[in-house]
């Protein structure tokens, strides 16, 4: 069944449940308690992808940790209301079977918004019961909010990401070469979005199963947090102090959020979405905000560029400023039947070290 339309809907994104190098808030009670109360004055929910961290731990796992959050969602939603869930390129391996069943050539191809039967798959089977009263639709690559507004994760950018030249300087050889793989043509359908990251992606995955030199291990950490919002993260926490200390908090910050709008603006012109507001998640950076240019968060044909932020802590950007950062988590994205898309900070009242775990 499609996403409903007109509904008053709420979106969120990288969760990364069970991670074990992100710092996600949503396994402590008390950081849940704003969201679930949120939850229950919409009809919809969309989870807009990385909401559980699958380069980090098998399937079974993290549905065993993210139970709690995921049974108290589907019941502030409620039996007449609805549960979205978009993939991302972290929780990628709930999509596999079903991105693979559309990229052979006497397939129907795969499409910017595909809806995907829960019980098709024993693990979106699982979720569905888990969010139960609510009804759970499933989304891939993206979801049709309102005819002007579209919603997307956003890992697709990571194939125009441009990074900075200390990070990208300071990457392992393999993964400096796989961000700089270009694209060929001007626009593109998602099944090549998905036959250029594929690999990657399991790639990611396997290196977890493969016992390393401790040294080595920190550098497939950084590769498998490789999209923008792990080298905010991971990577950055496994790259040498000597390439992060020019940059500072709040340069890097700066430097990551105009790259990942820049790619994003890219994915959309090539994949031709038409839509008046674009809503992703995956580089963590929420906005656009009070203070942002707001010229950066339109693309050249006038699309208006949201970022649903994440829900974990990460030191590294959030430096020593509070809630006001743009990294803060507990950021989401407010959907009515008119207007633009609206950000609310659920998190804004609490304190650093309120956020640790």
């Amino acid at each position: 069944m499609a996403a409903r339309a007109g509904a008053s809907t709420l979106v969120l994104s990288d969760l990364h449940l069970g991670s074990r190098r992100l710092r996600d808030v949503l396994g402590l009670a008390t950081l849940r308690a704003p969201l679930i109360a949120r939850v229950r004055e919409v009809e919809r929910l969309v989870l807009l992808g990385d909401v559980f961290e699958l380069f980090d731990i098998e399937v079974p796992e993290a549905l065993a940790l993210a139970r709690p959050l995921l049974s108290s969602l589907g019941a502030a939603v409620g039996a007449h209301g609805q549960i979205v869930l978009v993939g991302g390129n972290h929780d990628h391996a709930l999509f596999t079977r079903f991105i693979a069943g559309h990229l052979g050539a006497q397939r129907e191809p795969l499409g910017l918004a595909d809806w995907i039967e829960p019980s098709s798959d024993p693990a979106l089977a699982a979720i569905a019961e888990l969010v139960a009263p609510a009804e759970l639709v499933v989304a891939y690559p993206g979801v049709w909010l309102r005819d002007d507004v579209y919603a997307t994760h956003g890992h697709y950018l990571d194939r125009h990401i441009t990074l900075p030249p200390a990070l990208e300087a300071a990457m392992p050889n393999a993964l400096r070469d796989f961000l700089r793989a270009p694209l060929r043509g001007d626009e593109f359908a998602p099944a090549d979005y998905e036959r250029a990251l594929a690999p990657a992606y399991a790639a990611f995955r396997a290196a977890r199963d493969v016992s390393l030199p401790a040294w080595l291990a920190d550098l497939v950490v950084g590769v498998r947090g490789s999209t923008l919002s792990g080298v905010a993260g991971p990577l950055a926490a496994a790259l040498p102090n000597s390439a992060l200390a020019p940059l500072g908090a709040e340069a890097l910050g700066l430097q990551l959020r105009r790259a990942g709008l820049r790619a994003m603006a890219e994915v959309i012109a090539r994949l031709e979405i038409d839509a008046a507001h674009v809503i992703f998640g995956h580089i963590h950076r929420s906005g656009p905000l009070a203070d942002d240019p707001l010229d950066d968060w339109v693309t050249a044909t006038g699309t208006a560029m949201h970022n649903s932020g994440s829900w974990v802590y990460e030191p590294l950007l959030v430096g020593h400023s509070g809630p006001e950062n743009p990294y803060w988590p507990g950021t989401c994205i407010a959907v009515g039947e008119h207007g633009p898309p609206s950000i609310e900070r659920l998190l804004a009242g609490f304190e650093a070290s309120e956020l640790r775990r």
